[in-house]
């Protein structure tokens, strides 16, 4: 078996993968967990099933995987997503008060 060295690759839009091993006789793709963690800072969840690739600022999910015969297998490669949660000024308030009655939240200005 003949590896060779790849300046770089990429799974998808977000993860570039730097000093890539290119095995030509593998049919499968592998990708080292070190590397997300230490070099591109993601933060790599697994459980019994499945696995989880997020930013670790964002926290937003950028790949997702699943185990089948005791191997973790890429499944889907998301762009970065941003959730925002709008919320108003009385649901603010209320919560951020310990949520008193409506009459304490009216003597707000």
């Amino acid at each position: 078996m003949v590896a060779s060295i790849e300046e770089s690759t990429s799974l998808n839009s977000n993860i570039n993968l730097d000093r890539v091993l290119y095995v030509s006789n593998f049919s499968c793709n592998l990708v080292s967990i070190a590397q997300l963690i230490r070099e591109l800072r993601y933060i790599v969840i697994f459980d019994e099933d499945l696995y989880i690739i997020q930013d670790r600022i964002t926290t937003s999910q950028i790949g997702v995987g699943r185990m089948w015969g005791g191997v973790y297998y890429v499944d889907k490669l998301a762009s970065p997503t941003v959730q925002v949660n709008v919320v108003g000024s009385y649901d603010l308030w209320h919560g951020c008060l310990g949520h008193p009655s409506n009459q304490v939240l009216s003597l707000l200005p």
